[in-house]
């Protein structure tokens, strides 16, 4: 198994109470030498954290549902692989009350539902047929409830299944054409499902106890659509994450909307506030944050007119408690984040998956710890105990950009820039390095617009980062 990981070691930070761009902490990939992709991340504890997603590298098919374990510095506790010769993919992890975890996914043979212990050993597995299950929870009467489609026929239907503890059959619904994504219990026993419809539009569905639905939703746009996750508010109401085509022009945006109980529209936001031109945005994941605010996950696409191809990015946000953007950042070392999770001391770990550089033909599963160094935080005088060569800020970037990069020991380093045919368009260091962390300007005034890459070199250490040069 191919695990590569980047542990980020700061000093003592002074910042102002004002929301920062957050400072990552570390990124790790997972992976081998098979396609491999992390689709949903829990927060276990203060110990670290659950990834859940597919693996076509380990495991007895193609794929197989991957789960991992890790630390609170994304070093791999476990992994495990779980289903059998056909397709198996994992979609949504939880943390059951007698302390286990419980899986949900679809196999060959329908919805794959199962539950181990914190070691990853299954206590029980069952496959429902005919349905592909999104996202589960545990409900107040310590069943199970999924969301997900129908797979009976070439129409899906939006599902919601609910189970007894074991996992055994206790009922189903099917609602409109679609998918349900997100499904959460409310305050009476209820269920809210958050999904896209055939059009596709942003389709909510609220039912009773029983599944019957009371009431839905949809946002009605000229252009596709959707919604991805969903949320519980304090106030009763709920928030919902997902894509929404901005007016007039039909451009993909992050999506971000609340209702109060009755499915009335408080508000809602799109986003970033900054639009790069040409780029296309996705949101996937939501996470309510201690402060009353909401942190989301997502993807970004960028259209290469030179080249004639689709470049992809990861993003991730917050806003705070009325939708207001508090910061936007690009990760161009991820091809996308499909979870995000707050742990307990106010970072968000986040997942999906990257390219397995230099082999661009797979992928990896990608992990990378946040804090936004709110206020002042101390973590110690501590020196840098591996290599790193952090993406360029900003990313992309109008001429002139900085680049970042830390080294354990003293070292010669050079640091050179690329364009995509792998011509040197830049010498930014070639000499001797001291221990520590570095900062160099690149200055680009001279090249044009277009995708650039900055490799590091120290000694067996090896490092690329992508750069988009927009004038």
């Amino acid at each position: 198994m191919r695990t590569i990981g980047v542990v980020v070691l700061v000093g003592v930070f002074a910042m102002a109470a004002l929301a920062q761009p957050p400072y990552v902490l570390w990124s790790w990939t997972y992976g081998g030498d098979q396609d491999d992709f992390g689709e949903d991340i829990l927060a276990v504890d203060s110990t670290g954290s659950i990834i859940v997603g597919k693996a076509s590298s380990f495991g007895s098919g193609f794929p197989d549902i991957y789960l991992i374990r890790i630390g609170e510095w994304g070093d791999t506790l476990w992994t495990r692989t779980y289903g059998g010769p056909g397709i198996d993919e994992g979609h949504s992890v939880i943390r059951t009350d007698d302390d286990g975890f419980v899986v949900c996914g679809h196999t060959t043979g329908g919805s794959y539902l199962f539950k181990t212990d914190l070691n990853g050993n299954v206590i029980w597995e069952r496959v429902h047929a005919e349905y592909c299950g999104y996202s589960v929870i545990q409900t107040s009467d310590e069943g199970f409830t999924f969301t997900g489609a129908t797979t009976s026929s070439s129409f899906t239907h939006v599902l919601l299944v609910k189970t007894h503890s074991d996992g055994t059959l206790d009922w189903t619904r099917t609602y409109g054409l679609g998918v349900g994504y997100a499904v959460r219990q409310v305050s009476d026993g209820g269920f809210l499902i958050a999904g896209t419809n055939n059009s596709p539009d942003v389709y909510i569905i609220r039912t009773d106890d029983g599944g019957d639905t009371l009431w839905t939703r949809t946002f009605d746009t000229w252009d596709g659509d959707g919604a991805y996750d969903l949320e519980l508010t304090p106030d009763g109401g709920f928030v919902v994450a997902g894509t929404y085509p901005s007016f007039p022009y039909g451009i993909p945006e992050v999506l971000l909307f609340k209702m109060d109980a009755h499915g009335d529209s408080l508000w809602v936001r799109t986003y970033p506030d900054e639009y790069w031109v040409g780029f296309e945005y996705f949101g996937r994941s939501l996470v309510l944050t201690r402060d009353g605010g909401y942190a989301m996950a997502g993807a970004a696409t960028f259209w290469d007119e030179i080249f004639q191809r689709y470049l992809y990015l990861s993003v991730a946000m917050k806003a705070d408690s009325v939708g207001n953007q508090e910061w936007f950042e690009y990760y161009y070392d991820t091809r996308e984040l499909n979870g995000v999770a707050e742990i307990d001391d106010g970072d968000y770990v986040l997942v999906g998956s990257t390219i397995a550089w230099p082999d661009t033909d797979t992928y990896d599963v990608s992990a990378l710890r946040l804090n936004e160094y709110t206020g002042v935080r101390e973590i110690g005088t501590l020196v840098p105990y591996l290599y790193r060569l952090h993406s360029p800020y900003p990313n992309p970037f109008n001429s002139v950009a900085t680049i970042w990069y830390e080294v354990p020991v003293g070292e010669s380093v050079q640091i050179r820039v690329y364009d995509v045919l792998g011509r040197n368009v830049g010498i930014l260091h070639d000499g001797w390095a001291e221990q520590g962390e570095h900062r160099i300007v690149w200055d680009a005034g001279g090249v044009p617009s277009g995708v650039y890459f900055v490799r590091m070199e120290a000694g067996e250490f090896l490092q690329t980062r992508k750069v988009v040069l927009l004038k």
